[in-house]
């Protein structure tokens, strides 16, 4: 019996020592499961959180961006902060966007150091810092690059309100293109014929072009069937408002000279000027003025066309109450298409207080019969009103043929026929229209802009849109 009874003891015993044991494996397994999860509960949060600092970074690159876009003037700092503030991100915490100026950012005459215009760069530089604190104090930071530069009528080789014309087989554009309405490309011969060649970006409000072509239709309906375009195209974009009246002044600045009625300039290469009109039987010699260079031709008694020729030495715009008559050659005395730094430019304004246009005059000085070949205008065209164009004069009655060169834009209401069909033109010109970059940096003097288009551009660096974390 005691046997017995003592073996049933030492059986209870262990029993009782496993369940104590197993107990304790139990308990710690728990503890590590607790731990496990209180880890992952840990860093669960700390990627939430570093994720939502990193958001709130974001949204202050996003309003720094913004802020930049709707400055007007841009602030031109070289160098230094401009802190926005803190800004609440409905509850999830904070941001404090500070916007750094490039120290190298040049702030003459209104930003850009027209002494050297050389350049394609028409910006200025900014970084915004954005710091961003989460509610439970997390923080982080990112940084974005930022260019700022202003849009403007000499930003483009062609602007139209409208596209009367049409692109032919030997119209050549060299530089951006936009047009309000409907671009026309006519192809006079199928494939492998190129069309008109468009070597910068062209677009247009309306959804599709008007084509038409001579010959059978062997390529399809594509817009590049009847032209090619080497920078693409994209239509129905927003329309930008034609440049409006400007009342007394052209862009706020009051011209250096005035004259009244029909008045014919001729540019010297020395950096002077011959002026002829009603009032001076003989030419008068004047320098180019300069601060501000603007001349103006008024309207009185029916009359108001500036007739302008030569060479310019300066930087000069001439404006025309009425039309702006070109009989000959206009070219700059350092000519920027051999020399990238010249600072000569020239600005043709017509159309500044009556109807007016660009008129292509066959009649040259001394040449009563007018004198066949190349037009070469080194200069910016533009025609205020909503009916301005560019026009052949007397297109119709002559047999003139050549090529209408253009260094620097035209920005008119529409451009009416230059040139009566075939290849070489019959009558007329072809067109070869370049943009002269420096413009959309400097343009000539009190150039006027785009109606409510002339506002801070904002384009970000390298990648549109990306941003670097700090830290």
């Amino acid at each position: 019996m005691r046997a017995l009874f003592q073996g049933g003891v030492g059986r209870k015993g262990m029993a009782l020592m496993m369940a104590i044991f197993s107990l304790i494996i139990l308990g710690v397994l728990a503890a590590g499961f607790m731990a496990s999860s209180v880890t992952e509960y840990k860093m669960s949060f700390n990627a939430q959180e570093s994720m939502l600092s990193g958001q709130l970074s974001e949204a202050g690159l996003a309003y720094g961006y913004q802020w930049l876009h709707n400055q007007d003037p841009a602030p031109c700092q070289a160098g230094g902060g401009i802190p926005l503030g803190s800004i609440s991100v409905a509850s999830c915490g904070t941001t404090n966007p500070v916007i750094y100026a490039d120290a190298a950012n040049d702030c003459s005459e209104g930003g850009f150091d027209c002494s050297d215009i050389g350049g394609d760069d028409r910006t200025w530089k900014y970084t915004i810092h954005a710091d961003g604190t989460t509610a439970h104090g997390t923080q982080g930071a990112a940084e974005m690059d930022v260019r700022v530069g202003y849009d403007n009528s000499a930003c483009y080789a062609q602007f139209f309100d409208r596209c009367q014309d049409w692109y032919w087989d030997y119209d050549v554009v060299k530089g951006p293109v936009h047009c309000n309405g409907q671009i026309k490309i006519y192809n006079q011969e199928p494939p492998p014929w190129i069309g008109a060649r468009f070597w910068g970006p062209v677009t247009q409000h309306h959804n599709s072009f008007r084509k038409y072509t001579n010959g059978p239709d062997a390529c399809g309906d594509a817009p590049e069937c009847y032209a090619t375009f080497y920078e693409g195209y994209e239509t129905g974009v927003d329309k930008i408002d034609y440049p409006p009246d400007f009342g007394n002044a052209v862009d706020g600045i009051d011209p250096t000279y005035v004259w009244t009625k029909n008045t014919r300039i001729l540019l010297h290469a020395d950096g002077t000027m011959a002026v002829w009109n009603h009032a001076v039987a003989d030419s008068t010699v004047l320098p180019i003025p300069t601060n501000p260079g603007v001349c103006h031709v008024e309207f009185t008694a029916g009359e108001g066309d500036a007739d302008v020729s030569g060479t310019l030495n300066g930087r000069l715009s001439i404006v025309a109450d009425r039309n702006i008559i070109i009989r000959d050659d206009i070219l700059l005395a350092d000519d920027p298409r051999f020399n990238p730094t010249s600072d000569d430019i020239l600005g043709l304004v017509a159309a500044f207080k009556r109807d007016g246009d660009i008129i292509i005059s066959d009649v040259v000085p001394g040449f009563p019969d007018g004198v066949d070949g190349d037009r070469i205008i080194q200069a910016y065209l533009i025609a205020l009103r909503s009916d301005g164009k560019v026009l052949v004069e007397d297109l119709h009655h002559r047999s003139r043929e050549g090529i209408l060169y253009t260094y620097g834009g035209w920005v008119v209401a529409t451009i009416v026929a230059t040139e009566v069909g075939g290849w070489p033109p019959l009558r007329g010109y072809g067109t070869d229209t370049e943009q002269d970059k420096r413009g959309c940096r400097c343009p000539p003097p009190g150039f006027p802009p785009l109606k409510d288009h002339n506002q801070p551009i904002t384009k970000v660096s390298k990648c549109e849109g990306s941003w670097r974390e700090v830290y």
